[in-house]
């Protein structure tokens, strides 16, 4: 099973981090602001938990699988997703397969297919891990923060839990967020919270996203990292998003 955290009573909310992060990165979310029932999760390769994939290609089902194991283990009957990143692309695999997730939130995520320059990187990440995983992990971490010096703490402890996940892994998730296919969203329960200084979304992209979530498209002053940037903003906006 994966390893994870519960804490809190009321509405259950699943937290998904990102690439190369873990659990710790919900730190943050305040137990007072967000008065829930919090599921914090290591997804399969991350933090603590263990990573045995199937044989097949790289899919996000695989880690969707091993979150929705978890959460038929709590016996709930609705919860909903928050998810940072690659944790985003996760959520909406879960939505899609489980009628109890209700809200899903894509913090510094999307649900488009990656284009065709962003596949070409993920393969040549997925190729670079083996070579020299220290090093993609030394740079590729720190770039997501819109100002790296302010983070420094935060990155140092990035770079050291980063550097003890397996290349196999790394490369997994790589290919895995590459072959992933558009995500229709075709309701309200779904949202996004997205940095302005967040260099993954291109302004074709974020333009394409104001037109699907509208006014369930909410901003931070930060870069891709919003929980580690901007937390007490973020606490805000998921405590107007998730309360009933």
């Amino acid at each position: 099973m994966l390893n994870h955290k519960v804490a809190g009573k009321g509405t259950l909310i699943v937290f998904l981090h990102g690439f190369l992060e873990s659990m710790e990165m919900w730190k943050n979310i305040s137990n007072k602001t967000i008065d829930f029932k919090k599921l914090l999760i290591d997804l399969p390769g991350h933090g603590e938990s263990p990573f045995n994939p199937p044989s097949s290609a790289p899919c996000l089902f695989y880690p969707a699988k091993e979150v929705l194991s978890l959460i038929n283990s709590l016996d709930v009957d609705r919860y909903h997703v928050v998810g940072h990143s690659l944790g985003g692309y996760i959520a909406l695999r879960i939505k899609k397969e489980d009628p109890r997730c209700e809200k899903v939130v894509l913090l510094n995520s999307n649900n488009w297919e990656d284009n065709a320059n962003k596949k070409k990187d993920r393969i040549r990440v997925a190729d670079v891990v083996f070579k020299s995983k220290n090093l993609f992990i030394n740079q590729a971490l720190p770039s997501l923060f819109s100002n790296p010096k302010k983070n420094k703490p935060e990155i140092l402890n990035l770079l050291k839990k980063a550097k003890t996940y397996s290349s196999e892994c790394i490369a997994y998730y790589s290919l895995a967020m590459r072959n992933r296919k558009s995500f229709s969203i075709n309701n309200e329960n779904y949202f996004m919270i997205h940095g302005e200084f967040d260099k993954t979304i291109s302004k074709e992209e974020l333009n394409k996203a104001k037109l699907t979530f509208r006014n369930r498209l909410y901003f931070l002053k930060s870069g891709h990292m919003s929980a580690y940037e901007c937390p007490v903003e973020l606490n805000k906006i998921l405590f107007e998003i998730l309360v009933d």
